[in-house]
C-alpha cells in the first residue's frame, strides 16, 4: 500500500510492509478495522457488571476460583490458605448436570408447515451419529465447566479434515472457543438475540507454519508475513497507519488470524497480520453465525455477558478464605504467642521449641501479648454459617457431594433432594438445553452443505452405469419393533423403485426372524436440496439407564409393585420386570427366555411361509411377499425421508 507523498521520507517508506491493496479493497478493511477497534474496545473497558473489572481481569478471577487459585503471600506471616468451596461445588454440580440424558430431537416442517415426520426422525439419528464421531461427550464436559465458571461460553462449528491413520476423512466438530479470544460487536444486546449482534470477532494468535497449513492454499497469504510491522524510521518516529492494525504484539514467527463474520451484512472475512483472504466480499456458510454464545444467569435487558457461579459465590468464598486464614492465624498464636521482653534483651522464636534451653529467662521475664486462648465455638460457628450461605449461592446439597448425614434416607427422600437439587440449577440446565438445541440446528446446515455430495464413483454391475455414492450412517441399539437393533441411513440422489421397496421390506423381514432387527432408510439429496425445509428441534431429558440413581429408583419401584401385588392379589409381569432389571443393571441374558406356545394357525401359515420361500421361481417369492403383506403393509416413500 502506497501511503500520500510528503508524510514519509522516501527511504522511511520503505520500512514498511508492502501489501498492494486496491481502492476498493483498502476501503473494506480500513471498515473492518472500525468494528474492530470498536469492539475491542467496548469488551476491555471496566464495567459495573464485570464488578468495575475489565473483561480479562474478570476472566481471570473466575478461572482462579474455579482452579482454586492459591496467590502469593503479602507477607512473610500471612498464610496462604484457599479453601476450594467453589471447586468443590462446581465439581459437584457439574457431575450432576453430566447425568442428565438430554436428548435432541429434530422436527421437520415443508414450506406449507406440515411435518415430515420420518425426514425428522432420520435427521435426528445423523447428528446424533455425527456426535458419536467427534466424541461430543468429551465435549460437553468441557462445556459444562466453563458454563458454571465464565461469564460466556463460546462454541464453534466446523467442518474438518480428520486423519483415521493414514486415511484422511472430513466430519462435523463442535470446539469450544476460550471467551478471551471473542470480541461482540455490540456488547449491549443480550444473549438470547445474539444473532443479532452487528459482528462477531474471533482472534487467533499461532506460529506462520500452522498458519500457512490452514490457510496456505489461499491465493492472499503469499501476502502474509508474520510478527509486527516495523512503523518507526530510524529517529524512532512514529510512521504507520491503521492499516496494520494488530490486536495484541506478536514474537517474530507469530501471525493473528481474524475471523470476521456479520449476519446482517451476510459477510465473513479472515485477515491474517492485515491481509484479508477473501478479497471484499465473501457469503457466510450458516443462516446464523458460525461461533455461539451461552450465558448462565442474565444480568441485564440490555448487556451481553451473564454471571456464573463463581462470580456469585466470590465474595462469599474471599471472607470464607480470609476467615480460615485468620483462624489459623489465631491458633498459631495460641501455640506461640507475641511475647514481651525487658528492654535491652533479645530471645530467640526457637525458645519455644520442646526441649529449647534459653540462659537467664525466667518464668516472669517474658509476657505474653495475647489474652485469647485460641480458636473459640463461636468463631468456628461463624465459619460454618459462611460455608453454609455459600452453598445457597452457588446450590450444591451434600447430597450431590455424596456427603452423607447421619441417618439412612430412604431412595423416596434422596429422589425428592436431587429433584429440588436440579430445580436449584435451572438456569444452567436451561443453558445447557439451549446449547444443544442451537448446537443441533448449526449441525443440521452443517450436514446440508458438506455431507450431501458424492465420496466417490462406482460402475453399476448391472447396467454398466457410473454411480454417484454418498455417505451413509449406521446406529446401534435403535428402536425397531419393540426390540433393539440396528438402523442405516442412506443418501442417494434417486428414489427406490417399487422392486426395490419389496427387495429392502424382504431383506429386513429376513434379518428380524434371524434375531437381527434392522432399518434401512433412503434419504434423496436432490429433492433435500430443491425443496426449501424449516427445522426445529427441541429438547428433552431422557432418563439415564444404569446411573446409580437410576438404580435406586428401580428397587424403590420394584418394592411397591410388590407391595400392591401382593394386596390386589395380581401377579407382576415377570417378563417387563426381567427387561428393566436388564436395562438399568446393563446385564443382559442373564435369565433364559422361556419358550412361547405358538397358536396352532399362525404355526400352520408360518410353516407355509418357510416353505414358499424355499420355493425357486417368482411365483413363490411373490405369494410369500402377499402373505407377509397380510400382516404389515410395505411403508411407502413419498416422503423425503424414505422407510422401507
Amino acid at each position: 500500500m502506497a501511503l500520500p507523498a510528503g508524510l514519509i521520507k522516501e527511504k522511511d517508506l520503505q520500512q514498511l510492509p508492502q501489501i498492494t491493496r486496491t481502492p476498493e479493497e483498502n476501503e473494506a478493511l480500513m471498515f473492518y478495522i472500525r468494528r474492530l477497534v470498536n469492539a475491542r474496545d467496548q469488551r476491555n473497558q471496566p464495567n459495573k457488571y464485570f464488578d468495575n473489572l475489565d473483561y480479562v481481569t474478570d476472566y481471570i478471577t473466575n478461572e482462579n476460583a474455579k482452579n482454586t487459585y492459591l496467590r502469593p503471600k503479602k507477607n512473610n506471616a500471612e498464610v496462604r490458605v484457599d479453601v476450594g468451596t467453589v471447586e468443590k461445588k462446581l465439581e459437584a454440580i457439574q457431575n450432576e448436570l453430566l447425568t442428565m440424558n438430554l436428548k435432541h430431537d429434530v422436527r421437520a416442517y415443508d414450506q406449507d408447515d406440515l411435518e415430515i415426520q420420518e425426514l425428522g426422525e432420520d435427521m435426528t439419528d445423523i447428528i446424533t451419529r455425527t456426535e458419536q464421531q467427534e466424541k461430543a461427550e468429551d465435549f460437553w464436559l468441557e462445556f459444562t465447566y466453563e458454563l458454571l465458571s465464565q461469564r460466556a461460553v463460546f462454541i464453534e462449528e466446523l467442518f474438518i479434515d480428520a486423519k483415521l491413520g493414514k486415511f484422511k476423512i472430513q466430519r462435523a466438530q463442535k470446539r469450544l472457543v476460550s471467551g478471551l479470544k471473542m470480541f461482540l460487536g455490540d456488547i449491549t444486546i443480550p444473549a438470547y438475540r445474539y444473532n443479532e449482534q452487528p459482528c462477531v470477532v474471533k482472534v487467533d494468535r499461532m506460529d506462520y507454519d500452522t498458519a500457512k497449513t490452514l490457510y496456505g492454499d489461499n491465493p492472499n497469504f503469499k501476502k502474509v508475513k508474520s510478527g509486527m510491522p516495523n512503523l518507526s524510521n530510524s529517529n524512532g518516529e512514529f510512521i504507520g497507519s491503521s492499516y496494520y492494525f494488530r490486536f495484541s504484539q506478536l514474537l517474530q514467527n507469530e501471525v493473528e488470524v481474524i475471523t470476521y463474520e456479520s449476519l446482517p451484512d451476510n459477510e465473513r472475512q479472515i485477515i491474517i497480520n492485515s491481509v484479508m483472504m477473501y478479497g471484499t466480499k465473501q457469503e457466510m456458510e450458516f443462516p446464523s453465525y458460525s461461533i455461539q454464545m451461552f450465558i448462565t444467569k442474565s444480568m441485564a435487558v440490555d448487556f451481553a455477558y451473564g454471571r456464573p457461579l463463581t462470580a456469585s459465590a466470590k465474595v462469599l468464598n474471599a471472607i470464607s478464605s480470609e476467615t480460615i486464614r485468620l483462624l489459623i492465624r489465631k491458633f498459631q498464636q495460641a501455640l506461640e504467642p507475641p511475647i514481651g521482653v525487658p528492654k535491652g534483651r533479645l530471645y530467640s522464636n526457637r525458645m519455644w521449641d520442646p526441649s529449647a534451653i534459653t540462659q537467664g529467662v525466667k518464668k516472669g521475664d517474658v509476657e505474653r501479648l495475647i489474652d485469647h486462648n485460641g480458636v473459640t465455638e463461636g468463631e468456628l460457628a461463624m465459619y460454618r454459617l459462611i460455608e453454609e450461605k455459600t452453598t445457597e449461592f452457588i446450590g450444591a446439597t451434600n447430597i450431590a457431594q455424596g456427603i452423607n448425614s447421619n441417618k439412612e434416607s430412604s431412595a423416596t427422600e434422596i429422589l425428592t433432594q436431587m429433584r429440588q437439587f436440579v430445580k436449584q440449577l435451572g438456569l444452567s440446565v436451561a443453558a445447557i438445553m439451549r446449547a444443544k438445541r442451537d448446537m443441533a440446528e448449526l449441525r443440521i446446515y452443517n450436514i446440508l452443505i458438506n455431507y450431501l455430495d458424492p465420496t466417490k464413483r462406482k460402475v453399476d454391475e448391472m447396467t454398466n452405469e457410473v454411480q454417484d455414492l454418498y455417505r451413509s450412517f449406521t446406529l446401534e441399539n435403535v428402536p425397531i419393533g419393540g426390540k433393539s437393533g440396528k438402523k442405516i441411513i442412506k443418501f442417494t440422489d434417486k428414489d427406490l423403485t417399487p422392486e426395490g421397496k419389496e427387495e429392502l421390506y424382504d431383506y429386513e423381514e429376513d434379518q428380524a426372524r434371524k434375531g437381527n432387527p434392522l432399518r434401512i432408510k433412503f434419504v434423496n439429496v436432490k429433492t433435500l436440496q430443491r425443496f426449501p425445509i424449516l427445522w426445529h428441534v427441541v429438547v428433552n431429558n431422557e432418563e439415564k439407564e444404569g446411573t446409580a440413581l437410576d438404580k435406586v429408583i428401580f428397587q424403590e419401584r420394584l418394592n411397591q409393585g410388590m407391595a400392591i401385588s401382593q394386596i390386589a392379589q395380581i401377579p407382576l409381569n415377570g417378563q417387563k420386570i426381567i427387561s428393566d432389571y436388564e436395562r438399568t443393571w446393563k446385564a443382559k441374558n442373564w435369565f433364559q427366555k422361556q419358550p412361547q406356545a405358538q397358536n396352532p394357525v399362525q404355526g400352520e401359515a408360518n410353516s407355509m411361509m418357510e416353505e414358499l420361500s424355499n420355493m425357486e421361481g417368482s411365483t413363490g417369492a411373490q405369494v410369500s411377499r402377499g402373505l407377509k403383506a397380510a400382516n404389515a403393509p410395505i411403508p411407502n416413500t413419498q416422503t423425503l425421508g424414505a422407510t422401507a
